[in-house]
């Protein structure tokens, strides 16, 4: 992911008038990204974590959402998790143009070419917003971080699972997974 324009404050309006060029785009603070195509890695850990969390999400009576799914956080924050889950009782609404307010739980599948994105600016952009939990999933190290909000509005981990270690969940009591089946 490549900063391409920070000349003004970007927003949602100024995202829906550029040109479609087949590329995705988000929005960090005003300042506009074009996001890569996801490589075949990051589309298995994709289907795999929806896979280990779509029962869970639905025993909760939620909602979950893959990329290219706009979230909105505020006017000049527009991105697109790889998956967000919606639960019951939270501050999100969803409308035709995507999800406004903080989804419950995001996960984001780390790139290789960006990986600073997912690890500094988006838990900065998430925990801001509210989004209670955080998974950060890393195909290159067989690893899957759960960031978890606390009362001060700050990230502290709840778990790092490799290799059989489990993952869990603290909004999702009952998932607990190896992290290896992420991966395979």
């Amino acid at each position: 992911m490549a900063i391409i324009r920070t000349d003004r404050n970007w927003s949602y309006e100024d995202l829906v008038d550029l040109p479609d060029d087949g590329k995705r785009y988000e929005i960090h603070n005003g300042e506009l990204y074009d996001l890569p195509a996801p490589n075949w890695a990051h589309r298995t850990v994709l289907a795999n974590l929806i896979e280990l969390l779509l029962p869970h999400v639905h025993a909760a009576h939620g909602v979950w959402r893959p990329a290219a799914t706009a979230l909105f956080l505020t006017h000049n924050v527009v991105v697109e998790p790889d998956l967000l889950i919606l639960l019951p009782g939270g501050r999100w609404s969803v409308g035709d143009r995507g999800v406004d307010g903080p989804p419950d739980l995001i996960v984001e599948i780390l790139s290789p070419s960006y990986p600073d994105r997912d690890r500094i600016r988006k838990p900065a952009l998430y925990a801001g917003a509210g989004v209670r939990e955080y998974w950060i999933a890393d195909p290159y190290a067989g690893s899957i971080e759960v960031l978890a909000l606390d009362e001060r509005g700050e990230y502290q981990t709840h778990r790092i699972a490799s290799d059989d270690a489990r993952v869990s969940s603290t909004l999702l009591p009952d998932v607990s997974f190896e992290a290896s089946a992420a991966y395979s």
